[in-house]
């Protein structure tokens, strides 16, 4: 169902009631009562009527701006759909950059006289030197510092 025959339907059921409010209203004996009832009657009628004009053109307008945003939906979808054809393209465009391979033939050359040279080096920066006869005190255990 759509909402215009479901508002038509609505409509012809307020018809119902109001003619049921119409006979009641003509039943009624006391004028205050018989006055409240046609007043009602009459702001009844008044909306019906409002509302008859008002909600036609209401579902009009929701039915335009719908079609509006499909149209927008669309062309969005179909941008998103270049651009990925774009980015894909231009991925493709660009060249696979991989690391050179680093071969070894497994053998490591070693210095045979690093050893006995890095020795020397770091005796005479940072340790005993070999000319000095100077000698420094011996190394003891840290707990033995303390007594």
């Amino acid at each position: 169902m759509s909402i215009m025959s479901d508002f038509s339907s609505l409509m012809v059921d307020v018809e119902k009631c109001q003619a049921e409010l119409v006979a009641v209203h003509e039943k009624l004996v006391r004028p205050e009562e018989k006055e409240m009832m046609g007043k009602l009657l009459k702001k009844i009628e008044a909306a019906r009527k409002q509302a008859e004009q008002l909600v036609p053109d209401t579902l009009q307008q929701i039915r335009e701006t719908a079609e509006r945003n499909m149209a927008k939906a669309a062309q969005l979808q179909h941008e998103l759909e270049q651009r990925k054809l774009q980015r894909k393209a231009a991925a493709a465009k660009l060249p696979v950059v991989t690391a050179p391979k680093k071969t070894h033939s497994g053998q490591v050359r070693v210095d045979p006289k690093l050893g006995p040279t890095l020795r020397a080096e770091l005796l005479q920066r940072f340790g005993l030197h070999s000319e000095s006869s100077e000698r420094t005190a011996p190394i003891k255990e840290a707990w033995e510092d303390w007594l």
